[in-house]
């Protein structure tokens, strides 16, 4: 299986990135790109809608290696740790420019609205316990992202409280 992860995790030993390696061991025969977000030159999202007539996104930078690892994926993996109860400032920007996925699928149907045996997974970390929803700031952004992509079977993995616990001891 071609599996593709977007992690959106600054520090690459951190808390999230310890804890996609133990859900790779699912996946440890299959082949697997890893884009460490951080190393990419990614431009924000303008909003200037030209991906809704045209299809494409006016910057050129590091972005289109993304869309066409995610477009090839049959397992979209996004991982984050939670900041303010939200993606990472880099994962937002990447989930903001999929905006072009969006428009391609959506408004101009350029591109198939599912693929049934697409399926993705949100892989997310966070120091706190989730105590009143508090954690939809990263579900919600991701689920977006995913439909974007074609992709309407997912999986949530939120490991809370991982500052205290140790990702070791949660897997």
């Amino acid at each position: 299986m071609k599996i593709v992860i977007l992690n959106a995790g600054p520090r690459k030993e951190g808390n999230t990135s310890k804890a996609l390696q133990y859900l790779l061991e699912r996946y440890k025969n299959d082949d697997i790109s890893t884009f460490d977000l951080v190393d990419y030159d990614i431009k924000h999202c303008m909003g200037c809608l030209n991906c809704s007539k045209t299809g494409e996104c006016i910057y050129n930078d590091d972005m289109n290696i993304i869309y066409d690892a995610a477009d090839a994926a049959e397992l979209l993996i996004f991982t984050t740790p939670i900041y303010f109860n939200s993606v990472t400032s880099i994962g937002k920007q990447v989930i903001d420019r999929f905006q072009r996925n969006y428009a391609r699928r959506f408004i101009i149907k350029s591109s198939p609205k599912a693929d049934a045996n697409k399926k993705g997974i949100l892989l997310a970390t966070a120091g706190s316990k989730e105590k009143n929803h508090e954690f939809d700031g990263v579900r919600m952004p991701v689920d977006l992202m995913f439909k974007a992509n074609g992709i309407r079977e997912y999986e949530i993995i939120i490991i809370e409280n991982a500052d205290k616990n140790g990702i070791e001891n949660i897997f």
